[in-house]
Order: structure tokens, then C-alpha cells, then sequence
């Protein structure tokens, strides 16, 4: 059971992660490398 929620909770902080991450670079999947050149900071 706790490695379960473990599991879960790690996975739901990489989503989260993921989502901070695309936004402050506007990562595409398409071109990763091209986006990840010019990093977008929200500030």
C-alpha cells in the first residue's frame, strides 16, 4: 500500500514537474532542442 501512494506521489511530482518545465522553457515535443535554446522566463 505505501509503496503504491509512494509510487503515485512521485509520479503525480514529475507531472508536476513536467508541467513547471514545458512552461518556463515552452518545451514541444516536436522540437525540444530548438526550444530548449531559448528559455522563456516568466519574470
Amino acid at each position: 500500500m505505501a509503496a503504491a501512494q509512494a509510487q503515485g506521489q512521485r509520479r503525480h511530482k514529475e507531472k508536476m514537474w513536467r508541467a513547471v518545465l514545458s512552461r518556463e522553457f515552452q518545451i514541444s515535443p516536436s522540437h525540444p532542442r530548438v526550444s530548449l535554446a531559448k528559455p522563456k522566463k516568466a519574470s
